[in-house]
């Protein structure tokens, strides 16, 4: 299989929820294209780990100094100080007009 048809692969398994095929998917493609800074962002959305997806996002920024969504992610991991481009998520409002019944 041609890397440009197994990333699409990893993109379609992403879609459809199948983490374990995509992860195997990026991993095979890294293995020859180790500076490829897009299987790496994507594989630090599927690994189960904290400790990996920093791993990740570090060797993302090895490659990219200064790569805004390796920043980011790091930044919600709390590895990195929030910038002043994180917003918080406001409150989930929820409808609680449920009468309960004596």
């Amino acid at each position: 299989m041609s890397e440009s048809k197994m990333y699409r692969t990893a993109l379609e398994a992403i879609k459809h929820n199948q983490r374990l095929k995509a992860r195997e998917l990026l991993t095979r493609l890294l293995r020859h294209e180790k500076k490829n800074i897009d299987y790496w962002l994507w594989l630090s959305s599927l690994v189960d780990s904290d400790k990996e997806r920093i791993y990740c996002l570090h060797t993302v920024l090895r490659i990219d100094p200064g790569n805004p969504v390796a920043e980011r992610g790091l930044r919600l991991i709390g590895q990195l100080p929030a910038g002043d481009d994180l917003e918080p998520v406001p409150p989930t409002k929820r409808m609680w007009d449920i009468v309960l019944e004596e």
